[in-house]
């Protein structure tokens, strides 16, 4: 079995017809003919149903299918990723994660990009979102992974979108808090901590101000897993997006889902790749298309996260 079978044998069962199939490979039918009959007999089974006036795939050829067109893939992939590293791409990117995005989809993006160029060093560091924004306008970073508030603008940088979150308010396990009394709790004697300044705080002053009604007291910890310690103690709360709150979830806390209002786009935060604008660096649009590969994102962030059912963020 060869590869050339496998693509005439693809092209006879999308077209369900050895004629026009022929016509596209630019051979005979009866060659076209041939090499299925061989296929058949190397495989041991029948492929085709055919008389004079149709041709069917049978129970065998429909699987078949489906792994003749992954082999092609595999091949083609291994191709590209052959005459890559053939053409020496190196070069590096210093990339900046935000805490807590670190064990997301990044990890398999960082794995594939390796894999597909290997002379290209990666240098990747976790910051808190204040830390991380200084460093990309401060070119000591090529890259970032972090999140944003859709309002906010980055007039130095680029920004794509990867996907758009949901908040969630993290209480300690025994803070009779629950959805329903949300908006009647006092919540303005509550402190709220957070690991990050500048926009990040703003964007937390806004969530309160609209869905609770405060002014909320803020604690900056700068990092999550210090925040999330602060709050299981029981001396505040914090409100943060979805994907982070998954990754670091303790067994200490309750979580509240505050669902978003389409009206309000301050009560979604969008997980974004950002970097300089005027940043040369050819290793960055190569990090951006593995990405897109992977997390298959649009530019208006239109794959939303799935809603968590229950008050506990999955691990």
């Amino acid at each position: 079995m060869n590869m050339r079978q496998l693509e005439y044998f693809i092209s006879v069962a999308t077209n369900l017809n050895f004629t026009k199939a022929a016509k596209q490979l630019y051979i005979s039918q009866s060659t076209l003919s041939e090499q299925i009959l061989e296929l058949e007999k190397i495989l041991g089974v029948k492929l085709f149903l055919r008389n004079s006036h149709s041709v069917q795939l049978t129970a065998s050829g429909i699987a078949f299918l489906k792994e003749a067109k992954e082999i092609i893939n595999k091949v083609d992939e291994s191709i590209q990723i052959a005459r890559q590293a053939e053409s020496a791409i190196t070069g590096s990117l210093r990339i900046g994660i935000l805490d807590g995005l670190e064990y997301q989809f990044l990890s398999k993006v960082l794995k594939n990009f390796r894999r597909k160029y290997p002379k290209v060093t990666l240098n990747f560091a976790i910051y808190d979102l204040f830390s991380l924004d200084k460093l990309l306008y401060q070119n000591n970073l090529d890259i970032g992974f972090t999140m944003s508030s859709p309002l906010d603008k980055f007039v130095e940088l680029n920004c794509k979108v990867i996907y758009t979150d949901t908040f969630y308010m993290a209480l300690p396990e025994h803070n009779p808090i629950n959805e329903t009394q949300l908006k009647f709790f006092n919540l303005d004697r509550e402190t709220f901590y957070f690991e990050s300044s500048g926009r990040s705080r703003d964007h937390l002053i806004r969530i309160c101000s609209h869905r609770l009604g405060i002014a909320p007291k803020i604690k900056i910890t700068h990092r999550v897993d210090l925040m999330l310690l602060n709050v299981e103690s029981g001396t505040g709360v914090a409100i943060y997006p979805r994907i982070i709150l998954e990754n670091k979830s303790k067994d200490g806390l309750n979580y509240i889902h505050l669902e978003g209002e389409e009206d309000y786009p301050d009560s979604y935060a969008n997980l974004i790749a950002i970097w300089k604008k005027g940043n040369t660096n050819p290793c960055i649009s190569l990090l951006i298309e593995e990405v897109e590969s992977i997390t298959k994102w649009t530019e208006s962030g239109s794959n939303s996260a799935a809603p968590i059912s229950n008050n506990k963020p999955k691990k």
